[in-house]
């Protein structure tokens, strides 16, 4: 397993939004509980940059991301291709549900794998639609209409998310993907004003995504 981040908390003044709830088992339109912990996640690792930082985000060089390394799913059934210098995020600040989780704290790129029971949805367009209503309801994010496409040779359909959280413009890229195991939620999200930068590096990892297990 990645080590976790050494010191991604700060010892003052950080700010992390009060604790989620966890939906029911069995519930597919519990989907907005668990984007609300990746937004504590995102919020989470900003401030502590701020503080680590003495009040400035440094805006650091670019690492070397040509160097790789494979990473498996805690739960053996999926696995992604990430910059050798991502760390696992710590476990206070992910989903409980990610089974694979990754990024880059001044980059601010991050990566997560979420699995969902097949049992629980009709087929897959159900599961697509039971997230994105429950998305869109939530009126904090605005989600486009959705892109088709195929991952690890697999049916996906991308959406692009948007907005502002307590005054941090944040940006999402959800991928659903049909698996012969599960539905696959992989969400990639920086900041707003790393859109250009970031954006075709998170493409670039979401695309390695494989399904290896049932």
């Amino acid at each position: 397993m990645a080590e976790q981040w050494s010191g991604q908390v700060g010892a003052g003044g950080q700010y992390f939004p009060g604790g989620m709830v966890s939906p029911p088992p069995k519930r597919p339109t519990g989907l907005w509980v668990g984007l609300s912990l990746l937004l504590v996640v995102l919020l989470g690792a900003v401030a502590w940059l701020v503080v680590a930082t003495g009040g400035t985000p440094q805006r650091r060089g670019a690492p070397d991301d040509s160097l790789t390394k494979v990473v498996t799913a805690s739960d053996g059934r999926s696995r992604m291709t990430v910059p050798e210098g991502w760390r696992e995020l710590a476990a206070e600040y992910r989903d409980e549900r990610a089974v694979l989780a990754q990024g880059q704290l001044f980059q601010e790129r991050y990566v997560m794998v979420v699995p969902f029971d097949k049992a629980d949805y009709a087929d897959f367009p159900d599961f697509e639609e039971a997230t994105v209503s429950e998305l869109a309801s939530g009126g904090v994010l605005k989600v486009d209409q959705g892109t088709p496409m195929r991952l690890g040779g697999r049916a996906a359909v991308r959406y692009e998310m948007s907005g502002s959280i307590d005054g941090v413009d944040a940006l999402f890229w959800q991928t659903l993907v049909e698996g012969d195991g599960a539905y696959y939620q992989i969400i990639a999200w920086t900041l707003e004003d790393r859109r250009d930068a970031a954006g075709p590096a998170l493409d670039g990892v979401v695309a390695t995504f494989e399904e290896i297990g049932p």
